[in-house]
């Protein structure tokens, strides 16, 4: 995904206004399929922003199961330091698709 979707750039507005952004990616996967199609949208957002001379990554998560009653929005899962040979590996897979990019990031950190 090239773009961010709305609920995303929420998240960017409201707390990393005026902050220098590295990098930020938002991936859209599935739970599940059936003869209608998706079952949910799971959504991902990762955020690498520089703050008093270090590289935070933020990465948030949401799940979108199709339902008025069920609404959320994106939480917070990780908060991590990356250190230069991180954020530059970071930078070596940031084309990568969803699960490409989680699982190598998974490893880097």
């Amino acid at each position: 995904m090239n773009t961010i979707s709305e609920k995303g750039n929420i998240i960017i507005n409201k707390f990393f206004n005026g902050k220098e952004i590295f990098l930020k990616k938002e991936f859209l996967d599935h739970d599940g399929f059936d003869e209608y199609g998706p079952k949910s949208n799971l959504w991902s957002l990762f955020i690498i922003v520089k703050e008093d001379d270090k590289f935070i990554l933020y990465e948030y998560y949401y799940e979108d199961w199709f339902s008025k009653y069920y609404i959320d929005d994106y939480e917070l899962l990780h908060k991590k330091n990356l250190t230069k040979n991180i954020l530059e590996s970071i930078s070596n897979i940031e084309n990568f698709n969803n699960k490409e990019f989680k699982k190598n990031l998974d490893l880097l950190i």
